[in-house]
């Protein structure tokens, strides 16, 4: 995957159908799918350790995430009307990013689930999110990530995690 990551792509974790060349990750033309390497710098922020992150770390990124979200995009979270992130949902994040059980987010995991995520076709994700408030929840988390890694499903003209 680029020369960011040595961990290769769990190809068995994205939708089906979804092909996913790991050489093409790190250029931009690729679409929606942030880099290795973007991912990894959101990662990095908020991990201590550089290699996963705990629950309050996670917390951390994922409130961060939204209001920087929010602020880049206010029409459009206000149209979402999205509720907030409270602790069930942070602890439920945790769980489904933690493939492992390690109750950490390591960041093979954090990146597999973020392309698993930003690899769905746009108007299937919609849809998904519409279904309860959880999805939407992960839906606007998902999307506050491929914002600060300049991949917004959002735009065309997405802010670059480097301009926060």
């Amino acid at each position: 995957m680029g020369s960011a990551c040595s961990t290769p792509i769990d190809k068995s974790q994205l939708p089906k159908g979804v092909v996913i060349d790991p050489d093409r990750l790190d250029q931009p033309a690729f679409g929606s799918v942030p880099s290795s390497k973007h991912l990894d710098k959101v990662f990095t922020r908020f991990s201590k350790n550089k290699n996963s992150l705990v629950l309050e770390e996670l917390v951390l990124l994922m409130t961060t995430l939204r209001r920087m979200y929010t602020k880049n995009k206010p029409e459009l979270v206000q149209q979402l009307n999205v509720p907030e992130f409270d602790d069930e949902f942070f602890k439920l994040v945790l769980f489904a990013l933690d493939d492992d059980s390690s109750n950490t987010v390591e960041i093979n995991e954090w990146k597999r689930w973020i392309t698993r995520g930003a690899s769905m076709e746009i108007t299937k994700r919609e849809e998904w999110a519409t279904k309860d408030e959880n999805n939407q929840r992960l839906d606007i988390f998902l999307r506050s990530v491929l914002d600060a890694c300049g991949t917004s499903v959002d735009t065309t003209m997405a802010p670059s995690f480097d301009s926060w």
